[in-house]
């Protein structure tokens, strides 16, 4: 009985460690985006007068080459679709202009990576199409950010000229489909010793705990608590 009080006393120490673990990595600050500006050329701009994306409507104006709106959000689903609207203004002659929109899929802050520059084209005026959320992202909120520019193709980092650069917020919102494996038993129950009932037992208390998890829907970033489990289960 001692060292089965051993036993379950460690099982409990790793297990609120890997809890700890789990709020810790999901409580984590995103990156910092990378700088964007763009500049007027004698007082003269093209800004982002509206923006709409999903659910996102904003009347925005004219923000001097960059607005932070990423207190706005929208909500899309993995391998869903969401539709946009970009409408632009300026003092100078004609309306044509260049517009692409990132998002930050990997939250690291610089939408440079494969897959992260999700519409690239040109209007005059206005501008509206469908974003394709790829089937593979994780549940997160990560940045979305929109460059128009009068002149040359749009980068999401940097400075140019007669331009505007916007960010939000997509909240990505997965259906949980995260395989907690099982932990199945190969000899009955009444044919073990007791500190291998004992050690079963917890260990079936465990994968219930990942099935409550599972059903509730936790955003689980990558597969973070099935990692967290097999670190913990090598530990023992």
């Amino acid at each position: 009985m001692k060292n089965y009080n051993n036993y379950k006393m460690r099982m409990r120490m790793l297990f609120l460690a890997m809890v700890l673990g789990l709020f810790t990595t999901l409580g984590a600050q995103a990156q910092s985006l990378c700088n964007s500006q763009g500049q007027s050329i004698f007082g003269r701009r093209v800004w982002i007068d509206r923006f709409e994306l999903g659910t996102i409507n904003n009347q925005s104006g004219n923000n001097n080459g960059y607005a932070n709106f990423t207190a706005q959000s929208t909500t899309v689903t993995p391998g869903g679709s969401v539709p946009f609207t970009i409408e632009t203004d300026n003092n100078l002659l004609f309306s044509f202009f260049s517009a692409r929109i990132w998002i930050d899929f990997n939250d690291n802050g610089d939408f440079s990576d494969a897959g992260e520059l999700v519409y690239s084209g040109n209007g005059n005026g206005n501008v509206s199409g469908t974003i394709q959320i790829p089937s593979t992202v994780g549940s997160a909120d990560v940045a979305a950010r929109v460059v128009v520019r009068r002149f040359g193709a749009p980068t999401p980092c940097g400075n140019y000229i007669l331009g505007e650069t916007e960010d939000y917020t997509v909240s990505i919102s997965s259906a949980c489909n995260v395989d907690a494996g099982s932990l199945t038993a190969s000899m009955q129950m009444s044919v073990l010793k007791q500190e291998q009932r004992n050690w079963l037992l917890l260990l079936l208390q465990l994968q219930l705990f990942l099935r409550v998890i599972q059903h509730l829907c936790v955003d689980f970033r990558a597969g973070l608590v099935i990692e967290q489990v097999k670190h913990l289960l090598s530990l023992l």
